[in-house]
């Protein structure tokens, strides 16, 4: 059953956004003022409700702000009722709810309902360091800190502000009894997989992994899975 996306409209950005996708962990020749969506640009995706219902758009999702958002005529929206989707698909990349209920979402990687692998993507949004008259750099006061939560949204942005910085970080996780559990660091990989435990260190000195990369994720996931 399709159903028309609800439209919350905070603010009106004009923008050519839709083309291809971003790279996940190289970011070779894209544009810096993009990193604050997943995708570079929007894509044709498909949202699921917890209803079964659907709903099509172009779409992506602000790692800043944690929302899924959508383009039309040249608009950016908020898609409503974020805590009633079930699944967004935009071309390969699938979407989830990190939490039932909640409106963050994090891509599933291998989806399972036990020993899946996700990733969470988190933005953070900082002023340009300043300097002065001689080059040294001015300290952030106040003021300047304000800077980067003083507009009305980075989600409904098509580009970041060119006095931003933005820092996207990834969080891995391994799905287990209906909820997702850490999967970054050494530890957490063997809280997840105890039974790996005794090996783990060995893997990855072997394999040269430093728990880095995607591709390094995915390679310890392989290796506690058995595969």
């Amino acid at each position: 059953m399709k159903r028309l996306l609800f439209l919350t409209l905070l603010t009106v950005m004009t923008a050519s956004l839709w083309g291809q996708t971003w790279k996940h962990e190289d970011t070779t020749g894209r544009d810096p003022l993009t990193y604050h969506m997943i995708l570079e640009k929007f894509r044709p995706g498909v949202v699921t409700y917890s209803d079964g219902s659907t709903s099509t758009a172009m779409l992506n999702y602000c790692v800043i702000t944690q929302d899924l958002v959508f383009a039309q005529n040249g608009t950016i929206y908020l898609v409503d009722h974020p805590d009633k989707i079930a699944t967004v698909t935009i071309d390969s990349l699938t979407l989830v709810p990190k939490t039932p209920g909640k409106g963050e979402l994090i891509e599933a990687i291998f989806p399972a309902k036990d020993n899946g692998l996700y990733v969470e993507y988190i933005g953070t949004a900082t002023p340009q360091e300043r300097t002065d008259a001689y080059g040294s750099i001015i300290p952030n006061n106040n003021s300047n800190l304000r800077s980067a939560t003083s507009y009305a949204n980075f989600a409904l942005m098509p580009a970041m502000p060119y006095d931003i910085n933005v820092k996207l970080m990834y969080d891995y996780y391994i799905s287990r009894n209906g909820e997702h559990i850490p999967f970054r660091t050494q530890r957490d990989i063997q809280n997840a997989f105890p039974d790996k435990a005794a090996g783990l260190k060995a893997f990855l000195k072997k394999n040269k992994n430093r728990l880095k990369t995607r591709e390094d994720y995915i390679e310890v996931y392989k290796y506690c899975i058995g595969e």
